[in-house]
């Protein structure tokens, strides 16, 4: 086997983990967005080395979405 990583890149991990969250949350109107969602996620990972901040960031937009939703505007359809 030997010292083979493929995944090593931090970069590529970034990357990958955005499109498996965006692909997660459906083939729809919403890829693009819950992709630079997981975008986001994945760096505040990076920067802070825990889960949280990205924890707080998904509470925080999806509440965002609720609220607009109720007050009739319509962020994602």
């Amino acid at each position: 086997m030997g010292n083979h990583r493929p995944y090593r890149d931090p970069f590529a991990g970034v990357v990958l983990s955005s499109i498996i969250f965006g692909l997660a949350h459906g083939v729809s109107v919403i890829l693009p967005v819950a992709i630079m969602v997981g975008l986001l996620s994945a760096i505040l990972f990076r920067a802070t080395g825990s889960v949280w901040p990205s924890v707080v960031l998904h509470c925080v937009y999806n509440g965002a979405n609720s609220i607009a939703s109720a007050f009739g505007f319509a962020p994602m359809p």
